[in-house]
């Protein structure tokens, strides 16, 4: 993976990288961000506790609006 950017960012509390397909899993709420923290499907870079929060927030989110085109 490459991540080109124009200068750093230092206001950010953290980074969640990973691929594609894992982070879509994450958002669609079909895997658990701390199991796939644990499998090292992702990493976090900065504020752990941050990213976590992030990513059930954005699973409580999202996931009920892809459950209901369905």
């Amino acid at each position: 993976m490459v991540d080109v950017q124009p200068y750093e960012y230092y206001d950010c509390d953290c980074h969640i990288r990973g691929g594609a397909d894992v982070i879509m899993k994450l958002i669609e709420g079909k895997l658990d961000a701390m199991v796939a923290y644990l499998q090292g499907d992702f990493r976090i870079e900065g504020d752990f506790d941050k990213a976590i929060a992030f990513a059930k927030a954005v699973k409580n989110v999202v996931a009920p609006k892809t459950k209901a085109k369905k």
